[in-house]
């Protein structure tokens, strides 16, 4: 079936049981995996400091494509991962995080080290990109530039997809409705579902290039051809749904 409605999935995420029990899930999922490489790499973990720093560093963009990737084909088909191109950040990299980051190097980013989302770090004229689309089937799990995932993907074939966004510390669940929430609001929209107080939606750095871009890509390319309005009006277009914090 479809995405369904925006008040579907508000409904089912103010569900703290069923959510809980989801996060449980992708955890147990990532420290296994975790435990894996610390067991085939423990010359690299000489330490229980540097174990535990391990166990509890941030849940890394590959942690949650592996996730993905593991689940039945017709979840992970459904969703989409708009990732920031890490190359830049190579130098700092450690452990599996620099190893899986060598996927990530025709993207571009060695013009300097810095920041992912830096984009001094990138040379557009050569092709770089600091954006990364990740999808996950039917058949195979791919990594392509925006522009060339719209270029394979047809505008028939472009359910609305739900999206992870990699806001540069912090992950979030986006919405895309090209025709609307089927409501009052007919307009293009992009729904932030996001988990903290911080406003990602407009922000100068990094996280509000991601949700423009997650609009560009998922929202406006879906529009068949109907794009009006620069960033502004792009920006004035995406509603950022703030979960209530459960008591």
């Amino acid at each position: 079936g479809g995405v369904g409605t925006l008040a579907q999935f508000e409904r089912e995420l103010r569900n703290v049981d069923a959510v809980v029990k989801g996060v449980e899930r992708v955890m147990t999922f990532i420290q296994a995996s975790r435990r894996r490489y610390m067991e085939t790499h423990d010359y690299d973990f000489p330490t229980k400091k540097s174990r535990r720093a391990y166990m509890t560093a941030w849940v890394a963009n590959y942690e949650i494509s592996d996730f993905i990737r593991a689940e039945p084909e017709e979840v992970r088909q459904r969703l989409s991962f708009l990732r920031f191109n890490q190359y830049p950040e190579i130098g700092s990299a450690k452990h599996e995080e620099r190893e899986r980051m060598v996927e990530e190097a025709r993207f571009g980013g060695g013009k300097k080290q810095g920041g992912k989302s830096d984009a001094a770090c990138y040379d557009v004229s050569a092709g770089d990109s600091m954006f990364i689309v990740e999808t996950f089937g039917p058949t195979e799990r791919l990594l392509e530039t925006p522009a060339e995932y719209l270029a394979r993907i047809s505008l028939a074939e472009r359910e609305p997809p739900i999206a992870i966004l990699d806001l540069n510390g912090h992950f979030v669940c986006s919405i895309a409705m090209p025709r609307g929430d089927g409501g009052d609001k007919s307009e293009p929209t992009l729904y932030v579902l996001n988990t903290t107080a911080t406003r990602y939606i407009g922000a100068s750095g990094g996280s509000g290039a991601m949700c423009r871009q997650a609009h560009d890509v998922f929202v406006l390319a879906n529009t068949d051809g109907q794009q009006e309005g620069g960033i502004e009006d792009q920006e004035s277009r995406c509603r950022e749904e703030e979960e209530e914090e459960e008591e």
